[in-house]
């Protein structure tokens, strides 16, 4: 089962507790069903976003066509609900600190930060990236067959996010 950290993370921290089957993974990507609504949401509040999953929705694509559009969609979408979940906790003049690691789909880099940023951002949430660093992102355990000369680090970065 895979699952992401700061989904779990945060919802605990905010006293939501999931039962594991209801983890993100990539086994329920297929039976998502709130797509077309979230998908909307996010071309509406980030540009970033909408232009990524406008290029995965018209590559052509050997297996399924739509899972890697459902599978970015419902990650950013349940990301920022997760996120902002946690920062409307905060106190009034409170900071929360986030790290993200960029990511590739198909050769094409994804900056997962930038999409968060401009999320939040419509909402009233200032940020900013305080530092940034190389990290191999399984560059190296695992490198894709059909994509094998990506450059194998991506960035990790620090930001801070307040109202």
């Amino acid at each position: 089962m895979i699952q992401y950290g700061p989904e779990n993370y945060f919802l605990s921290a905010v006293g939501y507790t999931s039962s594991q089957d209801d983890l993100v993974s990539t086994t329920k990507v297929r039976g998502y069903d709130r797509l077309a609504e979230d998908l909307e949401f996010l071309a509406s509040k980030s540009k970033y976003a909408s232009a990524l999953l406008n290029k995965i929705k018209q590559s052509p694509m050997e297996d399924d066509p739509g899972y890697y559009l459902k599978y970015y969609t419902r990650y950013f979408a349940t990301l920022y609900q997760v996120i902002h979940t946690a920062l409307t906790n905060l106190r009034e003049k409170g900071k929360m600190y986030i790290v993200t690691q960029d990511n590739t789909h198909r050769g094409e880099l994804i900056e997962i930060d930038e999409v968060l940023r401009q999320l939040l951002k419509t909402n009233g949430w200032e940020s900013r990236i305080i530092k940034r660093w190389e990290r191999h992102h399984m560059g190296l355990q695992n490198v894709s067959r059909n994509h094998a000369f990506i450059r194998p680090k991506h960035f990790e970065k620090l930001m801070v996010v307040w109202q």
